[in-house]
């Protein structure tokens, strides 16, 4: 594990390939971390990239100081980009809140990202266009509201953090993470509480007002840059379905797919299939 610092804080994260390679910044989600993306930085790095994951805002060891609305989760992939590959595009590979942060700032910043992979999530105007029209979606969402409750980490964190072993059983039916990897997960959990539930009351809170801003000036949310999006059938936490209609968001080439008898932590459940997928879409 290393560190880096940026203007919006430090930043741990992890790595493989060569340092002079083009760097592929792999973004994680909720409730996950860096360690989600080690098969596939070993498979960017044996096929010459730096491939790098960092623990995102509000998970230790990276800063845990907010504000933790959109526009900051964009700013920090900017920045990190800006700061590992000042001179070269980068691929961006992004995983539930890592896909919303990689597409608001691949919509920012086309520039300075050459291919884009979203994963699990869509772009955020999809999701908001199809949420309301799927009633299973909102019986999926329940936890979203669950968060905004003041107490609500502290009944996350009850019985060794019980509530994310049941997120993920429903989130990904047919996959058990290993012990060692929860074991892990959860201590990175109890050293970061509440920031990762905080992405969620950023959402409905004011003065976080970045995704409404995001929401209504559809003109800022286009993306410009290539992309491929990935989502699992059996995916417990955000339908498939969700993602319909998303394509008019992109301006540069687009491809969705969605993959058979996987849930939502599909990089992890079908790692060597997803890793080729990448790679033959970055590479």
């Amino acid at each position: 594990m290393k560190t880096i610092s940026v203007e919006g804080g430090r930043f741990a994260f992890l790595e493989e390939g060569p340092m002079d390679g083009p760097v592929a910044l792999c973004l994680h989600g909720f409730p996950d971390h860096a360690l989600t993306f080690e098969p596939l930085l070993s498979l960017l790095g044996l096929h010459g990239f730096r491939a790098i994951a960092p623990w995102m805002r509000g998970y230790a060891p990276s800063v845990l100081e907010g504000p933790f609305d959109t526009d900051r989760l964009a700013a920090d992939v900017i920045e990190l980009a800006n700061a590992f590959s000042p001179k070269r595009q980068v691929a961006l590979v992004g995983h539930d809140w890592g896909a919303v942060a990689a597409v608001i700032a691949a919509a920012k910043a086309p520039e300075r990202f050459g291919a884009l992979v979203t994963m699990a999530v869509p772009h955020p105007l999809a999701l908001a266009h199809n949420i309301t029209k799927e009633r299973s979606q909102l019986r999926r969402s329940w936890y979203m509201m669950f968060f905004q409750l003041p107490f609500a980490e502290r009944i996350v964190a009850r019985n060794d953090f019980a509530l994310i072993d049941k997120l993920w059983v429903d989130w990904s039916p047919s996959y058990r993470a290993s012990y060692s990897y929860m074991h892990a997960l959860k201590q990175c959990l109890e050293k970061s509480m509440p920031c990762p539930i905080e992405y969620y009351r950023a959402i409905a809170r004011p003065p976080a007002l970045a995704m409404r801003r995001f929401l209504a000036a559809e003109k800022l949310s286009l993306v410009r840059v290539p992309t491929l999006h990935l989502h699992g059938e059996e995916d417990g936490c955000v339908g498939p379905r969700l993602g319909q209609g998303q394509e008019r968001f992109f301006m540069a080439k687009f491809q969705s797919e969605v993959i058979s008898g996987v849930g939502h932590f599909l990089h992890l459940e079908r790692p060597d299939w997803v890793g080729r997928r990448v790679l033959s879409w970055i590479g």
